[in-house]
């Protein structure tokens, strides 16, 4: 599966409401979005269910999981593991069914989280509406459902490498030498591409809000920018460089 370190926008260029203005989201205009397959290598995306227009407000969701997540040296605070053990039983079973490396962490069968991942919409604010079309097939294919080292030793590692890719880093945090990270059921299911990515997102007290940066038709997969992806890119941009230089791995970087 994919994953965000976001960089965010400078606070100065944030407006009060948010930084990208966008209006909130009125009942009759309210987008349908949809989790389904994206590629067996990529796993889980998130799809328009219907026609979205340049500027809209797709959703806003509250964060399931906030943490520290500091990189600036080796010591400094890195406390996912230990936030993550503290997590009420449900919103952890929230996140091993949206999050299939830590269903495999933990050791859950992914029959078992499968059947609470039509429930991982639900920190998504009113009106959006979230549908689900992911079969138990597909959902346990994919690398990102790939077993992991399960030894206890090894059980924290597997952690801070699940937050590091995962999630959004807190713009309020940025400039005091704190990382806060978020992690979104919903919103951290979207992929990466490295140029015409059509959603841009923000943060409001906390919540992602994500907007529509082009016009994006019904059946299109929801792409941001994650600034410095930390995996292999196989966005199409990066698949026909990798095609044409005959190589495999590849560095992403803002476009």
């Amino acid at each position: 599966m994919s994953h965000f370190i976001s960089e965010p926008s400078s606070p100065n260029s944030r407006r009060p409401d948010d930084c990208l203005g966008a209006a909130t989201i009125e009942p009759a205009r309210a987008p349908a979005i949809c989790v389904r397959q994206s590629s067996s290598r990529v796993g889980l995306g998130v799809f328009a269910e219907t026609n979205i227009s340049h500027g809209a407000l797709i959703f806003q969701e509250r964060p399931v999981f906030e943490a520290t997540h500091d990189n600036y040296c080796e010591t400094c605070l890195k406390d996912g593991p230990e936030t993550y053990k503290t997590l009420s039983p449900k919103r952890k079973a929230l996140m091993q069914a949206a999050f299939r490396p830590l269903a495999n962490a933990d050791q859950i069968p992914l029959s078992k989280a499968y059947e609470l991942l039509p429930e991982i919409g639900k920190m998504v604010r009113q009106p959006t509406m979230v549908e689900f079309d992911v079969t138990l097939d597909q959902y346990k294919s994919g690398t990102s459902s790939s077993s992991s080292p399960r030894w206890p030793t090894q059980y924290d590692k597997q952690i801070l490498k699940f937050v590091r890719l995962y999630a959004f880093r807190a713009p309020e945090d940025c400039g005091n030498r704190r990382h806060g990270a978020y992690i979104y059921l919903i919103g951290s299911l979207i992929n990466h591409k490295c140029s015409k990515f059509n959603c841009n997102f923000s943060f409001q007290d906390g919540e992602i809000r994500v907007i529509a940066r082009t016009n994006i038709t019904k059946g299109q997969e929801l792409s941001i920018n994650y600034g410095s992806p930390a995996f292999d890119c196989f966005c199409e941009e990066c698949e026909d460089i990798r095609k044409s230089h005959n190589h495999y791995r590849l560095s992403c970087t803002m476009s």
